[in-house]
Order: structure tokens, then C-alpha cells, then sequence
């Protein structure tokens, strides 16, 4: 927890000071905080001894920070950082280096980089956004046995609501894929791994 809101910090550090000159040059810097959780599909796992399983992925809380600048109407570049916290059943498993068929619990910290197009805003404040890019994602489990660092993708779209010039709410869906991480068996059954998360976020406009 600590350490995810170190990187928190950071981001904010790094972005703030460079707000006045990206909204002197006309580009609308934004940032925003936001929360939510996750739907991670259950699926079927293999171990070492080629037994297979059912995974169930749950109880998925996130939190993360975005920054954003237009590019050229209605195209926009966002960078942003999220860290969610899961827990992992492993549904009448056999006995295998996940947790022996018992709950385990790991982090997954998404660093991302994306090329958003969004529509105009209507006569209520509304408009609807489509997102994708690329990025790093980190997982980490709490039984110790190392962290998966690998490339993933994600793409979404949600909507935006501005009841002021200043602030806007943001509601969104986006699914993060990458390779299968290595810790959870020592053979997988292949594919990628699916992080699809649901957020609500406080939008803070430093520009028009």
C-alpha cells in the first residue's frame, strides 16, 4: 500500500509543475484520481504436473491517476498508473506451488500510455470518450514467489460528464491484456490474461 501511493505521489509531483506551461501552449492539461474494481474471467489453470483447474479471480479493488493533453481535436494523449489489489481461489485444485488450493492474494500495477479520441461536449456537459494503447504491467504475489513484469495492452471508452469548467466525472471501462503470468502454475493453459476494470474518477481541467 505504501509503496503504490509513493508512485501516486510521484506522478503528481511530475506532472503539477508543468500544468501552467502546457495550458499557456494551448494543449488543456488534465489530471485525474480514480477508484474502482475489476472483472477477471475465471479460468482454467495447469500445474507442473499437468493437473487442471479452475481459477477464480475476485474481490478486485483499484485505484490509479491519469494525465492527459489534447493533441489535436478530438484527439487526445494520456498517461497513467493504476495499482489493484485481487485475491485468487483456486477452485478444488490439486495440490500444485499456487497456494496448494487455497486463497493467495497479489498486486497488479498497470503503467500505461495511451491515444484517446473523444466527441464534442453536448448542451449538457456530456461527451463519450474510446481509448487504447500500450504499456508495462507488474504482478506481484504476497506468497513471495517473485513478481511477473511483462508488456500489456489495453483499450476501453466510458463517459464524461463537466458540470463546471473546472472539474468533470469520468466513468469508464477498460480491459488491460498481457501474457499469463508466470507465478500462478509453472504451465498455463496458454492465452492472454484479461484485467477488465470499471472506474469513476474526478477530472481536474488546469486548461479551457
Amino acid at each position: 500500500m505504501r509503496t503504490t501511493f509513493n508512485a501516486l505521489l510521484l506522478l503528481l509531483l511530475l506532472i503539477l509543475p508543468w500544468t501552467k506551461t502546457l495550458a499557456a501552449a494551448g494543449l488543456n492539461p488534465r489530471w485525474m484520481i480514480s477508484g474502482g474494481g475489476a472483472i477477471l474471467p475465471d479460468r482454467n489453470i495447469r500445474d507442473g504436473a499437468s493437473s487442471t483447474y479452475r481459477a477464480r479471480l475476485k474481490n478486485q479493488f483499484q485505484i490509479g491517476i491519469l494525465a492527459a493533453v489534447d493533441l489535436h481535436t478530438p484527439v487526445s494523449l494520456e498517461m497513467g498508473f493504476r495499482n489493484a489489489w485481487n485475491d485468487l481461489d483456486l477452485q478444488a485444485a490439486p495440490v500444485s506451488q499456487a497456494a496448494g488450493g487455497q486463497s493467495t492474494s497479489f498486486t497488479i500495477q498497470q503503467l500505461f500510455c495511451n491515444i484517446a479520441l473523444a466527441t464534442p461536449y453536448s448542451n449538457g456537459g456530456l461527451r463519450l470518450f474510446a481509448t487504447a494503447g500500450t504499456g508495462l504491467r507488474n504482478i506481484h504475489p504476497d506468497n513471495g514467489s517473485g513478481s511477473d513484469i511483462g508488456w500489456s495492452f489495453n483499450y476501453g471508452g466510458g463517459i464524461e460528464a463537466r458540470p463546471s469548467r473546472r472539474y468533470s466525472i469520468r466513468v469508464e471501462i477498460r480491459d488491460f491484456l498481457g501474457n499469463f503470468p508466470a507465478f500462478l502454475q509453472s504451465q498455463s493453459s496458454g492465452g492472454l490474461f484479461h484485467d477488465v476494470q470499471t472506474s469513476i474518477g474526478i477530472l481536474v481541467h488546469m486548461g479551457k
